[in-house]
């Protein structure tokens, strides 16, 4: 995988792409959280992940990913705790867990109630 952000999006569309709603509904609700999740991840080496997938509801993007072992999520989480990307988004809530093989991220609306509410907020 290429450290490349269409590869991202695609990753997390591909298994989902026979109706179109995850791809319309990653653009249309969560293309904030999207830009937000890849800011994150763009440090990351991409070739330590096997896949990238993800659900969405309307206030929330959870995305899963699966690394090749654990010294690699073990890796990821240090470099996203040292991160200063976090402190950056007033407008998300962030949570990772560890399962597995995978670390679940949920990227949840923090006092607004859609992100359109952010292009609101940038102009007043």
């Amino acid at each position: 995988m290429r450290n490349d952000i269409i590869d991202v999006f695609n990753q997390l569309t591909d298994s989902q792409l026979a109706d179109c709603e995850l791809f319309k509904n990653l653009i249309l609700l969560h293309y904030e959280k999207f830009k937000f999740f890849y800011s994150i991840i763009e440090c990351v080496c991409l070739k330590t992940i096997q896949s990238i997938t993800c659900l969405e509801k309307p206030q929330v993007l959870k995305i899963f990913i699966k690394f090749n072992n654990e010294k690699e999520i073990k890796n990821f989480v240090k470099i996203f705790n040292d991160s200063n990307k976090r402190k950056l988004c007033k407008y998300f809530s962030l949570k990772i867990e560890k399962n597995g093989s995978y670390l679940n991220i949920s990227i949840e609306n923090n006092g607004i109630s859609r992100e359109e509410e952010i292009y609101e907020d940038r102009f007043n």
